[in-house]
């Protein structure tokens, strides 16, 4: 269920992208350029980096969507975390196991890079409630949401 995005993924990419920030974060979407080109262009960042991945779950259909990124934690930049930069399920697919599908394959793909910390900052609005990041072991960092890994040894 839970695959490698592919490029053909793009347009659903841009759509979730568009539902989220037109429904549920307009004061986001405005003057962020969220037409087809620059998005193309954005997809196309995310699915070549070195240091970034993209999941799909798909049962057939695509319900969801996690983009996730390594840098290098900024207080010791020997230590590598991961952070979520999009995680997109529709409003029609929630509840379905979707987001947590992801958030654990995102999580594996973390560990295996080195990442000893998996961040997702909270939404304005749209996104799971604090009590669900907190079901999935996340702790709160002002509107970031940390998820402990292991330590620098890989533990």
């Amino acid at each position: 269920m839970i695959r490698g995005v592919i490029t053909s993924d793009w347009e659903f990419f841009f759509e979730l992208g568009r539902e989220y920030y037109e429904k549920e974060a307009p004061s986001m979407f405005l003057g962020l350029g969220y037409d087809k080109e620059s998005i193309f262009r954005h997809f196309i960042q995310l699915t070549t980096s070195k240091i970034a991945t993209v999941f799909v779950y798909d049962d057939g259909i695509a319900k969801g969507l996690i983009a996730v990124g390594i840098v290098p934690w900024y207080a010791n930049e020997g230590v590598k975390v991961a952070n979520i930069v999009h995680w997109w399920v529709p409003t029609k697919h929630r509840g379905e196991g979707v987001g947590k599908a992801l958030l654990e394959a995102a999580a594996g793909w973390s560990r295996e890079k080195g990442a000893v910390v998996l961040i997702a900052t909270e939404p304005e609005a749209g996104g799971p409630p604090s009590e669900w990041y907190e079901s999935q072991e996340f702790y709160s960092l002002e509107r970031k949401r940390v998820k402990l890994l292991g330590d620098e040894n890989g533990n």
